[in-house]
């Protein structure tokens, strides 16, 4: 959530000549509507289900693909397990206070933010980065994001050894 995952996934893919790809736009195709509305009118169990299968769907039949994962998608059922058997992670931290300065460019774009006043962000993604790390540190790789983007993408393809 707010770690450049998007930004930084779309240069490193255009890095490599591959194809980028959000799972969150994947999403929004599946469902028809923005992912704050489903999350509101259809919940947050339904929407993990539907995000696992969009999840799977994409990694059995994409190659050469850099994929953006929501924050909490390798928090839920086994994607972790699934995404680590299946392909390289990559886990892009940042400083909570960088990720609220980011969030706040787009907020209505954070349907786990909606209902906590922007004075909280700060304490609720502490939490959440707490609560998420154990999935994280799974990755096979882990980057800071405190460098210009291109530094950062140079840093991942030599970790990948692409």
């Amino acid at each position: 959530m707010g770690t450049g995952k998007s930004t930084v996934g779309k240069l490193l893919a255009q890095n490599l000549s591959w194809d980028f790809l959000d799972l969150d736009d994947v999403l929004v195709e599946k469902c028809q509507m923005p992912i704050a509305d489903f999350f509101a009118t259809q919940g947050e169990e339904a929407f993990r289900t539907l995000e696992r299968m969009a999840l799977l769907e994409v990694l059995q039949s994409k190659r050469n693909l850099v994929l953006a994962l929501g924050g909490g998608t390798p928090c839920y059922l086994d994607n972790m397990d699934y995404i680590l058997k299946h392909t390289q992670s990559i886990w892009i931290t940042s400083t909570a206070l960088d990720m609220v300065e980011r969030l706040k460019k787009q907020p209505q774009k954070r349907p786990l933010l909606h209902n906590i006043p922007s004075e909280q962000w700060l304490d609720f993604i502490e939490k959440k980065m707490l609560d998420r790390q154990k999935h994280y540190q799974k990755a096979d790789f882990c980057v800071q994001n405190n460098a210009s983007k291109q530094d950062l993408v140079t840093e991942i393809l030599q970790k990948l050894k692409i």
